[in-house]
């Protein structure tokens, strides 16, 4: 590994001898070494790119129960890279099982399969806990994807987590987030403003050019926006 990205006890970076210490380990059966080997053959760095050899690293290595493993061959059964076919049945498999061993990436592919019925039966409630362990966790995709499901839900009370999550999302930068809550109720829907707080529409405006003024303000001051309806167009990514 500190062939791999070099580091500070004056080891250059070297992908070659990266690749031998990998490999020598990864003969030892050490799943570390096989997600780096599969890593490796995926992006190019000291072999030649090689998408069928990454599957079989990181096969051999979920196998083991890595769950990086795991979350890399779900998604290259997701995206039909390395295997023979799209497959999101496997796809499913493999997200799952990193998603049960705590892997935050995996457990919010899981919420958008779900969300999607892609490799399960669609099911919003199953997409929703998902999404929620990893937005728990910090995951800024999934607290934007939980943001969105939230605020086209009918449940009690699901408006205003919409926007604690979307808040929690655009503070960390993602920007979809800070215009989904710009654009909450005001293309086509209708946004109720509290009495102490007429100038909100023209400052909601403005944060298209300062988002984190938007968060700021819903951070600290959550009661100046009563939702009703749904808010922009969903947008995932995955």
């Amino acid at each position: 590994e500190a062939a791999l990205e070099g580091n500070t006890l004056g080891v250059a970076q070297d992908d070659q001898a990266a690749l031998e210490w990998f490999t020598q380990a990864a003969s030892n059966n050490f799943p570390p070494a096989m997600l780096a080997l599969g890593t490796m053959h995926f992006n190019g760095r000291g072999v030649e790119r090689d998408d069928v050899e990454a599957v079989r690293w990181y096969r051999r290595a979920a196998a083991a129960g890595d769950s990086d493993a795991q979350f890399n061959l779900g998604s290259m059964y997701y995206h039909g890279q390395g295997v023979e076919k799209l497959n999101y049945s496997d796809a499913f498999k493999w997200y799952r099982a990193a998603a049960l061993r705590g892997h935050t990436g995996a457990q919010c592919s899981l919420g958008v399969m779900y969300e999607r019925g892609r490799g399960v039966s669609a099911s919003e409630d199953d997409a929703i806990e998902w999404y929620e362990c990893a937005a728990e966790k910090g995951d800024a995709l999934a607290q934007f994807n939980l943001g969105v499901i939230l605020s086209s839900s009918e449940a009690r009370g699901s408006d205003q987590r919409a926007v604690h999550w979307l808040a929690l999302a655009a503070a960390q930068g993602l920007a979809r987030s800070g215009n989904c809550l710009v654009d909450l109720h005001f293309a086509d829907l209708h946004c109720s403003l509290s009495l102490f707080c007429p100038q909100l529409p023209t400052f909601l405006s403005a944060c298209r050019l300062g988002l984190l003024a938007l968060v700021l303000l819903l951070c600290t001051c959550p009661q100046t926006l009563v939702v009703q309806g749904t808010v922009c167009a969903r947008s995932h990514a995955f």
